[in-house]
């Protein structure tokens, strides 16, 4: 018995982005190009490392108190059911992040920048509560970045096989995870193989 809890963290952002978009807007030549560079550069720099203490309404803060309310809730309901992430792009790095703090059975990542992010890092650990650890990527997708290089234990699943010749377009490909019936039958093979 799967039962799925979506958590949609990027509501958190959407109006701060609108809202610095619709006042660079007129004073960019490539508004659509505006639009994505506004989506992602403020996505990834909302994650950044702290430089204050978080308090209520910083995007960091809101959104790790999101996460933690879901999980401890379905954890007191279900203290002995499994617990898995599955999460794209820039909520790969969130539930990554979460991992640290709370036990993950398994982590799905679909185009997943985390190696980007490990930049940050000297040391690159791997997150202790985590038992399974599974990337899918595109070479397709410029977003997308391989972490078993950094970490063994992490299964990789090339989704390429399963693209229509559109979804080759770079933010076809980063965009196509979640529509992807490919990528639907694959991931219901790793929890049903492995849990039910």
């Amino acid at each position: 018995n799967i039962q799925f809890h979506p958590i949609n963290w990027s509501i958190l952002l959407e109006s701060e982005e609108q809202k610095i978009y619709e006042e660079e807007k007129d004073h960019s030549f490539y508004k659509g190009l505006l639009s994505l560079a506004t989506d992602l550069i403020c996505d990834a720099l909302a994650y950044a490392p702290k430089e204050r203490e978080m308090e209520q309404g910083d995007y960091w803060f809101d959104m790790h108190n999101l996460l933690k309310a879901k999980y401890d809730s379905v954890n007191k309901e279900n203290p002995d059911s499994i617990k898995v992430i599955v999460s794209h792009s820039q909520g790969t790095q969130i539930g990554l992040g979460f991992c640290w703090h709370r036990k993950i059975d398994t982590l799905i990542v679909m185009g997943s920048p985390i190696r980007f992010y490990s930049i940050r890092f000297k040391k690159k650990e791997p997150p202790p509560n985590v038992k399974r650890f599974v990337n899918f990527y595109s070479k397709y997708d410029p977003v997308k970045t391989l972490i078993k290089p950094m970490w063994d234990y992490v299964e990789l699943h090339c989704i390429d096989k399963w693209w229509n010749l559109l979804r080759k377009f770079p933010m076809k490909a980063h965009a196509g995870y979640w529509c992807n019936k490919g990528v639907h039958k694959e991931i219901a093979n790793i929890l049903e193989n492995v849990y039910i």
